[in-house]
């Protein structure tokens, strides 16, 4: 009969001079075949309970402008997916846009006059490819999100079910 035990389950711990009985593996083996049980139980609960969590997916690249701007000359980015939200941003530049709308929002440095500005782009999409053009009268490169040789780093939001 063991003489000491585990201080969370009470299993047994048999000192040299303790007689080994086969009983008491077995209650050993009982105790920690319902503890095991329970983990199931509560990995079971926990991945009911985070089912919902985490309902979008992040993706996030860089690109570098290259100089061109207005229609006949796009900015092109190619995400994995159309995704739900955008957002674009240079040194001096921040673009948010969505593949649910044919605009985006751009905050720039206007070069000639300044200051900053706010400007509606024109989004076209073609899938998961997104076209931007800005008419801005002054600084267009730079409310498109193409100067030259400027690195833009992209975010991008997707639902989650959009792989």
């Amino acid at each position: 009969m063991a003489s000491n035990y585990t201080t969370n389950y009470q299993l047994n711990q048999w000192e040299a001079g303790d007689q080994v009985l086969r009983t008491e593996f077995n209650r050993d083996n009982q105790k920690i075949d319902a503890a095991l049980a329970g983990l199931d139980s509560r990995t079971e609960a926990l991945e009911t309970l985070t089912a919902g969590f985490g309902n979008c997916r992040v993706e996030h690249f860089t690109y570098v402008g290259t100089g061109t701007s207005g229609a006949s000359a796009p900015t092109q980015i190619t995400f994995s997916a159309p995704p739900l939200l955008f957002l674009i941003r240079g040194d001096a530049s921040l673009m948010v846009g969505s593949s649910l709308s044919n605009t985006a929002t751009s905050v720039a440095l206007d070069s000639i006059a300044h200051a900053a500005g706010l400007i509606e782009c024109e989004v076209t999409w073609s899938g998961a490819k997104a076209s931007l053009i800005s008419t801005a009268y002054s600084n267009p490169v730079g409310f498109q999100m193409n100067s030259k040789g400027k690195t833009y780093w992209v975010v991008a939001l997707y639902a989650k079910d959009v792989w």
